[in-house]
Order: C-alpha cells, then structure tokens, then sequence
C-alpha cells in the first residue's frame, strides 16, 4: 500500500472498506502513530457504509482529555486480507491507528509528495 504526504504533513494511504451490504469504497486516511486504536472514521462515513453499532468506548485523547466515542464494526481489506475492526467515529480524516499497523513496516519520506509505504513484515 503506497501514498503521499501532504502539503499539510499528513502521511496519507488510502484504504478499502466494505459497507454492510459487500459494496467497497476506499477512502484516504491519515496513518497516526500516537493513534493505538484500530481505525477512526467520521460519521458521514460510518452512514454511507451502514456499519453496525458495536457499543461505546472510554479513550483519553491526544491533549489529556476523556471522551466516550461510538464504535462499529468495520472491515477493511488490509495487506490482501478482509480484516475485521473496531472503527471508532470521530469527525475529520480518517485515522489509520497502531493496532491496524501490527505486523506492518510504515516507511514514510517527510517532505511534501513523499512516499508513505505501508506492508506487512514477512516474518509476522
């Protein structure tokens, strides 16, 4: 999986979702190393893929702060995989956390059009 950083610095792969209903849509997300949650998606999103309430969640935030976030069950295809997760709606781009990483080597080019790359380790 191969993307860019932005003119904002944000390191940008796009993903792959499955609606309830088998359709897929991909989407660009932001690749969030201080993100150890699975995936974060806003509720316009969440909507048009009809996914499935799957409870609340308690998280403390970048800045210290508490909040309760709804969670859905997800899939994205990931590394050639249907992969079940948790997506967490939050407004704002889509994040691409920790969890969804594992297995992973991010390699990421810091400058504005740079590479982000994104694939799994071949011994995990």
């Amino acid at each position: 999986m191969v993307g860019r950083v932005t003119p904002q610095w944000d390191a940008l792969v796009q993903v792959s979702l499955e609606a309830a209903d088998g359709r897929t849509e991909l989407a660009y997300a932001a690749v969030d190393t201080g993100f150890t949650e699975f995936l974060s998606l806003p509720p316009a999103l969440i909507a048009r893929l009809g996914l499935p309430f799957a409870g609340l969640e308690d998280l403390t935030l970048a800045d210290g702060s508490e909040a309760v976030l709804h969670v859905f069950d997800a899939v994205v295809h990931w590394h050639g995989r249907r992969t079940p997760v948790h997506a967490l709606e939050a407004e704002g781009t889509p994040l691409i956390g920790m969890k969804l990483l594992r297995a992973s080597r991010l390699t990421v080019d810091v400058v504005a059009g740079g590479r982000v790359e994104v694939r799994p380790l071949a011994h995990a």
